[in-house]
């Protein structure tokens, strides 16, 4: 497909895209974060590189609140101080925002398991899975198997 060509009223409505786009995302970040800054000059050129980072498959507005809540985790743990929810440390740093944002969909990728569950596979000396990680070795499955086979002859020898 051929692109169209640009005329000065596509680039000023891209223009505008843009600006709304870094205005909607300035807002999320001052909503996130509880901080009250304004959008200058400067920080809007930020927000344009921010957007431009990654030119292929551009940060979006969810990346941007899946990182502050991200730091915003980590800060709870005492792992950052309050300097990493600052403004020129999320949008001022993409690559830095790409390394953490990363980490982040790597975490939720991993599978929950339900800590009461947790706690009681601990007590009884059993191993911690998710519940979604249902496939076992074969090893796993014989050992089992045997086992199995061990309680019913067991219980054959108590009648």
């Amino acid at each position: 497909m051929a692109r169209k060509p640009m005329t000065a009223k596509n680039a000023e409505n891209a223009k505008m895209d843009t600006r709304s786009q870094i205005e909607r995302l300035h807002a999320v970040y001052c909503e996130v974060t509880g901080q009250a800054i304004f959008l200058n000059l400067a920080r809007e050129s930020e927000w344009f590189e921010w957007l431009r980072f990654r030119r292929s498959q551009p940060f979006t507005e969810a990346d941007l609140r899946a990182v502050i809540e991200h730091r915003q985790r980590r800060l709870r743990h005492g792992e950052v101080t309050e300097a990493a929810l600052k403004f020129s440390k999320v949008v001022g740093q993409p690559d830095f925002f790409e390394e953490d944002l990363g980490v982040e969909m790597a975490r939720r990728r991993t599978p929950k398991v339900d800590a009461g569950k947790a706690a009681v596979l601990r007590a009884t000396g059993r191993e911690v899975r998710s519940a979604e990680c249902g496939v076992r070795s074969a090893a796993e499955v014989l050992a089992a198997d045997e086992a199995f086979k061990k309680l019913v002859e067991f219980r054959k020898t108590l009648e």
